[in-house]
């Protein structure tokens, strides 16, 4: 390849790899953390690993960018903080999950002898008061030892330290230097020449020395005191090693995995020798004496700063360890472990030492002098060593007790370890020494986690999400962050995280603690920290007020979710938040897929082309689905498949996540209803250690309730209520799905191992290959609720009188319900429900014998009870699916109807010679058209028996039907599509249109003398729709009234009311249909008097049975007997009396064509003798 003249090949760059992000990660640990049980910490492990991955990811970016001194710096920072975090996660297992795993801090104490326990060992008694819990304080702050000794071990890991050569610690360097006779250096070689003479090394010793000594402080501080003590003995210190293993092989009070190696490893015989010392000696005094001197050793002045600290730590003195402390972690080290050993044996205190088995403290003391130890100072050794072993832990006032008490030498140890964390490591000018701002903010969330501070933790991490959703308005995604919530805007983050912001590192920073506390939170819920107590206290209170700060914390996470457009990680979290929150961000979810389903332009789609589609969108009752999507509208139809392919999805993840919670709550209903009433009022049945209340039927209740409050929504136009009635139908749509997949695999799980779907029901389908249709859709009926078949054929009824009501543009939204929104093999799935609810009906019937015959009066009472519901569904699933066929009926002829017309229209205009339909194919079709109205659709018994006023009153409440619409006035409109929202009203028009409605209404309730309830809502805000109750009592003669008044307004015919157009119905069936009924056929028949002067216009006899000639005698056709107690069976009265004048004017219109037709005929071709006239 030439590059600017020169013949140099481009380099190949490979596409970047789509890096997972923290979201996704953490949303893929959450499925384990819902069910598992978390005292493995398995789960939080995993958490813990993606912390640590993505730190070292930062690090290795961060090696690339050596270059960009700035961005290396910021990426080492975000490394660190996510260090943090991983620490984080760990800490939170050795608070609480270690405890509820039996696993604790201080282990046993070293194997056990068998010896019974009052041959305990000193130690052993330590351990076992640590485990008993007998003081809080000691066993918490034994966890934060075991945390932070392991951090370090695990940095340890990470540094690959290189080992001392053999002999790196003699001085060979000062020995020689010694023959000089130099008197600056020390003139001895013992170990306390140094300290004892106050001169110095060899330089290189002195060097060596400070190596050894920096390694054993990190090996102790990593819990690792053998290991210390194999670097002494291997660079040539035995000394060393003996003194800092006096205390123990794994020291004075091994934690964490120390404790557990000290258990389980090979060390009975140093038992023993322990055992046999404390038999002779008390049990303690030695362990407190070794301790005494390690104390002496680093307050003598002398020596290294790395061996003052290592023995301050040995001896409980955390002054002489902070000079080498490096970071926040080192300092909570120095001060918890000094802490937890002298608060243990305060608690434990040790056995004084018999004075009769004691060395004379003068012998003692005229040895130390010969040694070359000044007088004074032996004898303040000498007396403070008798006193820590002749007083044990009890002497009252001695120095003995004295060094126990004050081994911290202030206040705050002394009332306990909440308050010395709290003044030492959450101090401002200790967590200054923290690291970076974003580090700062991970410790205060660590040390809110050691004090046990759940109140304030809350209170913080609820503050910032809060005030950062607030004050920026948005939660959403910072370019090239590593993945979290990010909580824009700059104003008061709360004391946690201060109130700074808005450059991007420390949005980055607000992103991955977020997104890390909601998953910490859902941790402390499933470890049992936020679960409120039973007890009506004060605690109890304070605990309802954290769980509720908790799901605000999970619910504003989620939403950061919704916003980010990650929303297949959304259903997970739902399952964890409360009912009504639940409900909220479902519809949301919901409606984000609504939104992208409804920005595919189908419009193409939506129009025949020469009526070829209007003939394949004929009805189909094995199915009542029909493909209208032209080659013209393909891309549409793709882009519109892929949207739906989505909702399937996210159904299913719906579905497979209330599934899974629900089968979680049944296996832990023992716990849960052991759990008592104040937990179960508050957070519901436990699930996997998460507190859930999904119910069996939460998709269901969730899809229900989007749909209703999508039909309400004033957003809303016909289409797009229309497509989402397909959220209802998907529960068929994901069962059919899985029933395709299984028919190949021949698995009995309609679910797949991700656990898509699930199904308890075992059909004959189930036991063998499905055989056709029919066994497919009793297979795909028998894993479906029957009530999603119901929802389903209810709310899209609702939907068809609804838009049956409207005009023409609301007619093509009902078209669209039958053409793409209601799928495949419906009809057969639905009757293949009602077949298997009768044959548990007969099962309940026989039950409920059964146990009548066994004296089970109650059972045999429910199992009638749940015979009687069944028999309900049933008989309702049918008619619902009669009434469904019927308005696809309708809506198929109407559609064709309006095809039909434009095609006449069109042919009307085209000049002959022009291509189109021709004129006489026109006539064909629309013959064939009239003959199809007037035998199907125009006929007394079209939905008449559904209309039935019986149905009506059964349906009623309190003995009175109850009829609600929403109008508004089409005047004002600019409703020319389907895909505009209804027109609203507002200011004087709202005001103008209530007013005259309100007043007609009266009129005419006054005139038919009704007794009809009637209430008139204006719209809320000033800006809406019209919304009118009306409700008679349950009779015969005041339903008709209220239908015949109700069908007078939506007619235009109410005086004195401007024309209405109808946005929602909401009544009985039985009702809606009476009053669609009534409107559509009237209509109807308008329409086709119409089409029969158009047919009559183009050359037909206006007799012949092609022109419709029957019109009149459909009309005029008398009541039959079997319409005495139906609204009404004569076609006549269903046409008000301005319809039946129009429809009259139209057939006198026609005849007059037909006569003038007659008349040019003649002219034309002079008829012959005998000959009849045209059309014979």
């Amino acid at each position: 390849m030439n590059l600017i003249g020169m013949d140099i090949d481009a380099p190949v760059v490979a596409p970047p790899q789509q890096r997972q992000t923290l979201e996704d990660a953490l949303a893929d640990v959450f499925g384990a953390l819902l069910e598992t049980d978390l005292r493995d910490g398995s789960t939080i492990s995993d958490i813990a690993n993606i912390c640590t991955e993505m730190a070292n990811e930062l690090r290795t970016q961060a090696t690339e960018q050596l270059h960009r001194p700035a961005r290396y710096m910021a990426l080492m920072t975000q490394a660190d903080e996510m260090d943090a975090h991983a620490a984080t996660w760990t800490l939170l297992f050795y608070l609480y999950g270690a405890s509820l795993a039996t696993l604790t801090p201080a282990g046993a104490g070293g194997p056990s002898l068998a010896y019974g326990s009052r041959n305990w060992l000193y130690r052993q008694l330590l351990a076992d008061h640590i485990k008993k819990e007998i003081d809080a304080d000691v066993a918490r702050c034994a966890r934060v030892v075991s945390w932070l000794e392991s951090t370090a071990d695990e940095a340890l890991k990470r540094q690959a330290n290189v080992p001392f050569p053999p002999g790196e610690g003699l001085w060979l360097e000062t020995k020689t230097e010694m023959r000089t006779r130099s008197g600056a250096l020390v003139s001895e070689l013992d170990p306390d020449a140094p300290g004892r003479m106050g001169r110095l090394l060899h330089p290189s010793n002195a060097k060596s020395q400070e190596r050894i000594l920096a390694r054993v402080w990190q090996l102790l501080r990593a819990g690792k005191l053998q290991a210390a003590q194999e670097v002494c003995d291997n660079v040539g210190q035995p000394w060393r090693a003996a003194a800092l293993g006096g205390g123990g092989l794994y020291g004075a009070l091994p934690v964490g995995q120390t404790a557990e190696d000290y258990d389980n490893g090979p060390v009975v015989h140093l038992q023993k020798e322990e055992l046999s010392d404390e038999i002779a000696n008390g049990r303690g005094p030695l362990l407190a004496l070794w301790r005494w001197a390690a104390r002496q050793a680093a307050a003598a002045g002398a020596g290294d700063k790395f061996e003052r600290a290592v023995f301050g730590a040995l001896g409980g003195d955390a002054a002489a360890g902070l000079p080498v402390c490096a970071t926040w972690e080192d300092f909570a080290w120095v001060y918890c472990r000094s802490w937890l050993e002298s608060w243990a044996m305060r608690s434990t205190p040790p056995e004084a030492q018999p004075t009769a088995d004691l060395v004379s403290g003068d012998a003692v003391m005229a040895a130390l002098v010969r040694c070359g130890v000044a007088q004074d100072v032996a004898k303040n050794s000498v007396e403070g060593a008798m006193s820590v072993v002749t007083s044990g832990g009890g002497g009252g006032g001695g120095s003995g007790r004295a060094y126990i008490t004050e081994i911290i030498d202030d206040a705050a140890a002394a009332r306990g370890f909440g308050v010395l964390f709290a003044q030492h490591l959450m101090a401002a000018e200790a967590m200054a020494n923290a690291g970076p701002t974003a580090v700062q903010a991970v410790r205060q969330i660590q040390a809110l986690l050691i004090r046990g501070d759940m109140d304030v933790l809350m209170a913080d991490l609820c503050r910032m999400i809060e005030s950062g959703h607030r004050d920026g308005g948005a939660v959403g995604d910072a370019g090239g962050s590593a993945g979290g919530v990010v909580i824009e805007g700059g104003g008061g983050g709360g004391a946690l995280f201060g109130g700074g912001g808005g450059g991007g590192a420390d949005l980055e920073r607000r992103q991955r603690i977020c997104a890390l506390a909601a998953h910490m939170l859902l941790a402390l819920g499933g470890l049992g920290e936020l679960v409120p107590q039973t007890n009506p206290d004060m605690a109890f209170l304070q605990a309802q007020v954290n769980v509720k700060k908790a799901h605000r914390v999970l619910e504003l996470y989620t939403r950061a979710l919704l916003a980010q457009e990650k929303l297949t990680l959304a259903p997970r979290y739902l399952c964890v938040l409360p009912v009504h929150v639940r409900n909220s961000l479902c519809s949301e979810l919901l409606e984000l897929y609504t939104k992208r389903m409804l920005d595919v332009d189908t419009s193409a789609a939506l129009r025949a082309s020469d009526g070829a589609n209007v003939e394949r969108a004929d009805v189909n009752r094995q199915h009542l689905h029909h493909g209208t999507t032209t080659s013209a509208a393909t891309t549409a139809a793709t882009a519109l498949a892929e949207a739906d392919a989505a909702c399937s999805h996210i159904v299913a993840e719906l579905g497979m996540w209330f599934h899974r919670c629900v089968l979680l709550q049944k296996h832990h209903a023992g716990y849960g209803s052991s759990a008592g009433a104040g937990a179960a009022e508050v957070e519901g049945p436990r699930c996997g250690y998460q507190w859930t209340d999904v119910s069996e039927n939460e998709l269901r209740n969730q899809l229900a309730f989007f749909t209703l409050g999508c039909r309400y929504n004033r957003e809303y136009g016909p289409y797009q209520r229309a497509r989402v009635a397909r959220w209802l139908a998907q529960p068929h749509i994901v069962a059919t799905a899985a029933a395709q997949t299984r028919e190949g695999s021949n698995s009995g799980s309609i679910y797949n191992a991700d656990g898509v779907v699930d199904a308890d029901i075992e059909t004959a389908a189930d036991r063998g290959a499905m055989n056709g249709e029919e066994d497919a859709a009793r297979w795909v009926a028998a894993n479906v609720d029957p009530m999603s078949y119901h929802d389903l054929l209810d709310f899209v009824n609702c939907l068809c009188c609804e838009f049956a009501l409207g005009d023409d543009v609301t007619a093509a939204a009902g078209q669209l319900l039958f053409t793409e929104v209601l799928p495949r093999g419906l009809e057969m799935a639905v009757i293949s429900a009602v077949l298997i609810l009768e044959e548990e009906l007969d099962k309940a019937h026989q039950t409920a014998a059964t146990y009548l015959n066994e004296e089970g009066v109650v059972e045999a009472e429910a199992a009638a009870a749940e015979a009687e519901a069944k028999k309900q569904l049933a008989d309702r699933l049918r008619n619902l699916l009669s009434e469904l066929e019927e308005w696809a009926l309708y809506y198929d002829l109407n559609a064709k109807l309006s095809a039909w017309s434009e095609r006449h229209s069109a042919c009307s205009r085209a000049a002959p010679g022009q291509g189109g339909s021709s004129e006489a194919e026109v006539l064909r079709d629309g013959g064939e058209l009239l003959r199809e109205l007037l035998t199907r659709l125009l006929k007394p018994t079209w939905q008449q028996e559904l209309a039935a006023s019986e149905r009506a009153f059964a349906a009623a409440a309190d003995a009175r039907v109850q009829l609600t619409l929403t109008l508004t006035c089409p005047s004002t409109s600019t409703h020319d599509s389907a895909r505009d929202s209804y027109p609203e009203l507002q200011g004087a028009s709202l005001h103008q249109f209530s007013y005259d409605l309100q007043r007609g209404l009266l009129r005419a309730r006054a005139d038919r003398e009704l007794e009809m309830g009637m209430e008139v809502v204006p719209a809320v805000g000033g800006r809406g729709h019209i919304t009118l109750n009306l409700s008679v009592a349950a009779e015969p003669q005041l339903w008709r009234g209220l239908v015949d008044l109700v069908c007078t307004l939506l007619r235009g015919e109410l005086e004195g009311v401007p024309p209405v157009l109808v946005v929602t119905l909401d009544a009985d069936r039985a009702t809606s249909l009476a009053v669609c009924r009534r409107c559509r056929i009237g209509q109807i028949v308008r329409r086709c008097a119409a089409l029969r002067l158009s047919l009559v216009g183009l050359g037909l006899s206006a007799e012949s049975e092609d022109a419709g000639s029957e019109l009149v005698e459909i009309l005029a056709e008398p009541a039959g007997h079997s319409g005495a107690n139906l609204l009404d069976s004569h076609m006549l009265e269903l046409l008000s009396p301005v319809q039946l004048a129009q429809v009259l004017q139209m057939e006198a219109l026609t005849y007059e064509r037909h006569l003038r037709n007659v008349q040019e005929c003649r002219h034309r071709l002079p008829l012959k003798e005998g000959e009849a006239g045209i059309g014979r």
